[in-house]
């Protein structure tokens, strides 16, 4: 869990980046701007945060995150908790 980065997220939006491209060159409108998906849309395709990682972003700005967000057992609990449901859901299809 320590190795994670944003890097690793970016791996997983590649096929969606262009498109978060065009839509940033498309509209500067607040809606577009504004919206939920916008902080998720810049951190993919800022070329400012290329091979970077391991920041925490709200509202497209950088921020320090919460006490509870940076707890090492919470950290680790949530990172087991997320590997057991996995497993079950796994578990769960037919071969």
């Amino acid at each position: 869990m320590s190795g994670s980065t944003i890097s690793d997220a970016q791996a997983v939006v590649l096929s969606w980046n262009f498109c978060a491209r065009a839509v940033f060159a498309w509209s500067s409108s607040p809606e577009v701007v504004n919206s939920k998906t916008a902080t998720t849309v810049y951190c993919a395709t800022a070329a400012e945060l290329e091979g970077l990682g391991g920041m925490y972003f709200n509202n497209c700005c950088r921020c320090l995150p919460s006490a509870e967000a940076r707890n090492e057992l919470t950290a680790t609990a949530l990172w087991e908790l997320s590997e057991r449901l996995i497993r079950e859901q796994l578990g769960r299809r037919s071969p």
